[in-house]
């Protein structure tokens, strides 16, 4: 039997974690063959690929980013091969398997949670025709829907590491990992709480993956642990392994902040820059909220250990709020947002509530006035405490916040912008009503146009914010030349100042020791200099490393010469 296990994921660079999982399990029991294409190829495109391979049976993995387009394709597939048998699995239809085998008469299997114990005993049933499991497979016999029980829960041991050395083929895109399932906590907006209890993988077949895919070579490795320092010793054990790694992997990882040990502070000191990249979600600051969501968390404490690691400095730090959680006004939000911002973390991500099956959040929807799209992935529209114009206010809000703030290119602007304000807030909500006056709202941008964008906003504030904004706009787009806006000094960039300081080796060896004994000529192709009021700032393109070279004596020289 032919099987093909298919990912269709959210973008290009995304990698399926689940199908590599089931091929491990059914590789000796089939032609088991994995394809992993992206929502943004057209369906026409991935269901003639998948026809052109003549499959027997074809497995989806389903959430809720891609189950419009799955259900499609099946359809389609379906309809062109009426032998092809259609499974489905994944959190997006393990909740409502009646519901989707009753509406899609095209699917033929939904295999119900975790499928490592029941997917492989369905493709012995489709391959020799043994017994379907009793656990784990929703299905039909004579046109009656049998509705299976949720799968039994595999242990780790029975979970086979899904990659090999085939990783090469994809080492330059996200590899998903997990070294835990399940979560400590029952948020009531997530799944990941309604598992019973947190199941570890040993510790040393952990450390052995990491450096397996720091030897291979890997660019970014997500964990998709829900905690990922539930046990915190654990967690200090790995991270200390990840300090020992000497390749170029990145490791990003979901955290309670609370967790964090001094110990665990310690431990991660010792990590190189851009190994580590922590992501922690706060969600909101409001007391009511946090009750009604069922989140235990002490705002202090976690704010306290936030501080600690971004004081760091070597690891990248990503918080999350949710808009749309009860008890949370656009008041409320405001005062989560400018909380969180008094952290300035490296970025924000604001998200908005998704409802989604199974959640205890679906259950209690009807209680908070909470109005959601019917479609994946189920966002709010409104509810008991914003209107669907406070929701699309936010939206644009976001939208703004992550071009001026999340894209990291106006770090020295922004900053400058905090001490002009009497909240976080305020800057973005200024951003916003321009960009809504302009029609800017979800429009593409060139960097050179946002650049522009954010000088006409903010303008008032005179020359200093425009060397704010000069030195983001050299830093992000190494420009030629710089836009009328941007009042440099052009005559200094080539001037015979610059020149003699790149002649001058001593000073070289002092500021930029990489450039030492390499010849003016060569230097000057990576490097841009510039001047600030009294500051001179060199900016290295080989490498974006930035030079203050304020204190060497540039005019003194130029007297020298005269």
């Amino acid at each position: 039997m032919k099987l093909l296990l298919v990912g269709v994921n959210a973008k290009y660079v995304h990698t399926n974690l689940a199908v590599r999982y089931l091929h491990k399990k059914v590789v000796h029991i089939c032609d088991s063959q994995i394809c992993e294409y992206s929502i943004n190829d057209s369906v026409y495109a991935v269901e003639r690929d998948i026809l052109l391979r003549s499959p027997d049976a074809v497995a989806f993995s389903c959430y809720i980013w891609n189950i419009d387009f799955v259900l499609e394709l099946s359809s389609n597939i379906k309809k062109a091969n009426p032998n092809t048998k259609i499974i489905l699995g994944g959190p997006e239809v393990s909740y409502d398997s009646y519901d989707v085998l009753l509406n899609n008469s095209f699917v033929d299997f939904v295999v119900r949670g975790e499928g490592e114990l029941s997917f492989p005993e369905l493709v012995y049933h489709l391959s020799d025709g043994k017994p379907i499991p009793s656990k784990g497979i929703s299905y039909r016999v004579n046109g009656e829907i049998v509705d299976g029980s949720l799968s039994e829960i595999p242990s780790f041991d029975n979970i086979d590491f899904p990659y090999d050395e085939t990783i090469d083929d994809v080492r330059s895109k996200i590899i998903y990992y997990e070294s835990s399932r399940g979560c400590p906590y029952s948020c009531k907006y997530c799944l990941s709480g309604e598992d019973s209890g947190v199941r570890f993988k040993d510790v040393d077949a952990v450390k052995k993956d990491l450096s397996f895919f720091d030897y291979r070579g890997v660019g970014l490795v997500k964990f998709v642990d829900r905690t990922f320092n539930a046990n915190r010793k654990r967690a200090d054990e790995i991270w200390s392994h990840i300090s020992t790694l000497k390749g170029n992997t990145k490791f990003h990882m979901e955290i309670t902040g609370e967790l964090l040990t001094d110990n665990s502070i310690e431990v991660l000191k010792n990590v190189d820059s851009n190994k580590l990249q922590f992501e922690i979600g706060v969600q909101t600051t409001n007391p009511l909220t946090l009750n009604a969501i069922n989140r235990k968390c002490n705002t202090d404490i976690l704010f306290d250990k936030i501080k600690k690691i971004i004081t760091l400095t070597n690891i990248h730090v990503h918080l999350d709020l949710i808009v749309g959680l009860p008890h949370e006004d656009m008041s409320s939000f405001k005062k989560s947002f400018n909380d969180v911002m008094s952290l300035k973390p490296h970025v924000l991500q604001i998200g908005f509530l998704k409802v989604l099956k199974g959640s205890a959040m679906h259950a209690e929807a009807k209680k908070h006035g909470i109005i959601y799209r019917s479609k994946a992935p189920y966002e709010i529209i409104s509810n008991n405490w914003l209107s669907h114009t406070d929701v699309i206010y936010l939206k644009d809000f976001e939208f703004v916040f992550d071009k001026l703030y999340n894209s990291g290119s106006f770090v020295k602007t922004v900053d400058f912008l905090f001490d002009k304000f009497d909240s976080p807030f305020s800057i973005f909500e200024r951003a916003v009503s321009y960009f809504r006056n302009e029609n800017l709202i979800n429009k593409s941008f060139s960097k050179d146009a946002l650049f522009s964008t954010v000088y006409n906003c903010f303008s008032e504030f005179g020359s200093e914010f425009e060397k704010c904004l000069r030195y983001d706009y050299i830093c992000t787009l190494k420009p030629g030349r710089l836009p009328n806006w941007a009042k440099g000094n052009p005559e200094f960039r080539f001037s015979d100042e610059v020149y003699s300081f790149l002649k001058d080796e001593e000073a070289k060896k002092k500021y930029m020791p990489k450039y030492y004994d390499v010849p003016a000529k060569a230097a000057i192709k990576h490097l841009r200099f510039e001047k600030f009021g009294s500051k001179v700032v060199v900016f290295d393109y080989s490498d974006s490393s930035v030079y203050d070279v304020s204190d060497y004596p540039f005019n003194a020289k130029e007297k020298n010469n005269e």
